[in-house]
């Protein structure tokens, strides 16, 4: 009887990581266009849009195109295209080893501050606060 439901438990473990392995493989782009979608505003603190994601778990890579940060009209980070390959071997060994990572058609708008360091040029103000607190100096 014991080993009955050993071998049932193991079946049903083999059957949620095949069913896991599954989903990382034929959904991983839903996947990762999900996640950009949700943290990506909450990363960045602008809205986030892009045309398509993708992922290759098996693969080990993962690409973004027509990856848009801000606003439409003015943009703080615009990305034709960005691939990142990383050797999935390392990764077992708990390493992640980026064997390439390509960015294509990228402009950032940054400004020089009064110090010397760097910030993101986030445009104008939307209307509304421009309406509550008036204008904003340059």
């Amino acid at each position: 009887m014991i080993s009955i439901l050993r071998k049932g438990f193991l079946l049903l473990i083999a059957v949620l990581v095949l069913a896991l392995l599954g989903a990382l493989i034929f959904g991983g782009d839903a996947l990762f266009g999900h996640a950009l979608r949700k943290y990506g505003p909450v990363a960045f603190h602008q809205p986030v849009a892009f045309e398509s994601a993708e992922l290759s778990v098996l693969g080990g890579s993962a690409g973004v195109t027509e990856f848009k940060v801000g606003t439409a009209e003015y943009p703080v980070l615009d990305i034709g295209k960005a691939e990142v390959n990383i050797s999935t071997m390392a990764i077992m060994d708990g390493r992640v080893v980026i064997e390439n990572a390509e960015l294509t058609g990228a402009m950032l708008h940054l400004i020089v501050r009064p110090d010397g360091t760097l910030a993101f040029d986030q445009g104008p103000p939307p209307q509304d606060v421009i309406d509550a607190e008036g204008p904003v100096e340059q």
